[in-house]
């Protein structure tokens, strides 16, 4: 009997409360407005806290990852980029910090398919997986000579990308992707879940090793 007459109650108050609609329109067209931007204010910041704070990173032990940043001591603002020399420098000085790395990321074409296919392809120096705790799904990373000035040139490549590109396909390791006249070897495929794979939502993506050329041997150019 108690639950029939909460179910009573509920009804009697939806007819008083579509009985006052009609009679004020715009009163209830502001009210059901004003509802509708709470439910999807709240939404939003919900969704970015979320992404942002709650959600694990898609590697092992992410509570232990930080990210350094240098300052320009002129005007006190951090800089989104450090020179490979400089990162070479922090390795040598560390002494808190298991192991240390770089990357950055750029949109690029790749052309070894029947068309020129946008991407976002990350350049990452040595010990890069390593410090993230994350290795290819399939194959491996890169070799101590794939690092070095004038080694071969190897990538790595999505597993979305492996998928769309190779169907899957195990033959994609020792094939080529191309970017401008230089071609590069795939040697592994990164799992699902992976450094950079919100980067983009709808493009390949591509791990290559950094290598440090001599235009970039200075403490002041960065990436």
């Amino acid at each position: 009997m108690y639950v029939i007459g909460l179910v009573e109650r509920a009804r009697e108050n939806l007819k008083a409360g579509f009985r006052l609609m009609r009679r004020a329109p715009g009163f209830a067209a502001a009210v059901i407005l004003t509802l509708a931007l709470g439910i999807g204010t709240n939404s939003g910041v919900f969704s970015a806290i979320d992404a942002v704070l709650l959600r694990p990173l898609p590697f092992p032990y992410s509570n232990q990852v930080l990210v350094m940043r240098q300052y320009e001591p002129r005007n006190k603002a951090p800089m989104d980029f450090v020179a490979p020399a400089r990162l070479r420098d922090w390795r040598a000085m560390n002494s808190t910090f298991q192991s240390m790395s770089g990357y950055y990321t750029e949109d690029d074409s790749e052309l070894s398919g029947e068309m020129p296919e946008k991407v976002t392809r990350a350049f990452v120096a040595s010990g890069f997986l390593q410090v993230l705790g994350v290795a290819p799904a399939l194959g491996r990373d890169f070799t101590a000579e794939e690092e070095r000035y004038k080694g071969p040139d190897a990538v790595l490549i999505s597993d979305r990308f492996w998928h769309r590109r190779f169907g899957g396909n195990r033959d994609a390791l020792g094939k080529t992707v191309r970017f401008g006249a230089y071609s590069s070897t795939i040697v592994g495929v990164m799992p699902p879940r992976s450094p950079f794979r919100r980067v983009t939502s709808n493009c390949g993506h591509r791990w290559r090793s950094m290598l440090p050329r001599r235009r970039t041997a200075n403490r002041h150019g960065t990436w």
